[in-house]
């Protein structure tokens, strides 16, 4: 019972590393490997404390029960805002935005998880948790989150569409209030931050971001817009697996890891012609 109250006021990771940096000499000393419990062990015990605070065993109506409650507080109180069936739960409050600071440039990161959330009890439906994060004081900090069986364009949308509706009555028509969103290369997000923020597809923004890299058009569309950022991360982690799969040979392979890390660094498309024009030429080089 120790373990599980103590579980519910921590994150699980950090709560095991401790516990195992703590047992690990008496265990070394007494040989008695058995005492170090297994990941497993403690995120059942978490799952069974945090079902203390459930409203009902059903999963569904917990959630409906809980947003039913939610509707009791002043609007810009609630937090859980939304919910649906099969199990769906979208979140955002006016005190996460109140902390972010008044920043042009600020990025927040956009992704989906399923690791996280088990389903939901009599249910086979995988649950992702969706969460639009930003990093405050070196703090990341959650600014809208979802947990939905559903993983598509449709869904998401609507997420953002409500979020940019609760913005923009909560900072009296304040957007945007970031510069761009950061995601890997899911185009279920991608496609989703294009309609609901930008209120175009991605074929269009395509097209306007390279007319403005080649100077063909003076007038910026995107002023008022959302720019959507590819994590650099998932690039250079994609492009590592699929040259493996053209070549065995180690040095080229670095070669195009490095050279690709350069580029994706790159600020301006000025510097990102010449790694690019010379990695070309190596790679379509006979030699």
């Amino acid at each position: 019972m120790k373990v599980q109250d103590e579980l519910r006021k921590t994150n699980l990771y950090q709560y095991v590393q401790d516990k195992i940096a703590s047992s690990v000499p008496d265990v070394i000393l007494t040989s008695e490997m058995q005492k170090l419990r297994s990941d497993e062990t403690y995120r059942k015990a978490r799952s069974q404390a945090l079902q203390r605070d459930d409203l009902h065993r059903d999963d569904e109506l917990d959630v409906l029960i809980r947003w039913r409650e939610e509707m009791k507080l002043p609007y810009g109180r609630r937090y859980l805002r939304r919910v649906g069936l099969p199990v769906r739960a979208e979140m955002y409050s006016l005190a996460q935005l109140l902390i972010l600071p008044p920043e042009k440039d600020l990025l927040v990161h956009f992704d989906a998880t399923r690791s996280v959330v088990r389903n939901a009890v009599g249910r086979d439906d995988t649950l992702y948790y969706y969460a639009c994060v930003a990093n405050v004081r070196k703090t990341t900090v959650p600014i809208a989150e979802m947990v939905t069986a559903e993983h598509n364009t449709a869904s998401i949308t609507s997420l953002l569409l409500y979020f940019e509706i609760f913005v923009l009555k909560m900072l009296e028509n304040r957007w945007p209030i970031f510069r761009g969103v950061v995601v890997d290369f899911s185009l279920a997000l991608i496609h989703s931050i294009m309609l609901a923020f930008n209120q175009m597809s991605l074929n269009r923004y395509l097209m306007i971001v390279y007319r403005q890299l080649h100077n063909k058009q003076k007038r910026n569309p995107l002023r008022r817009s959302e720019c959507v950022f590819l994590c650099r991360n998932h690039i250079q982690k994609m492009i590592s697996c699929n040259i493996s799969t053209y070549t065995r040979d180690n040095d080229l392979i670095r070669l195009v890891e490095e050279t690709t890390g350069i580029m994706i660094r790159c600020q301006r498309k000025a510097d990102l012609d010449v790694p690019f024009q010379n990695l070309g030429g190596l790679l379509l080089s006979e030699h």
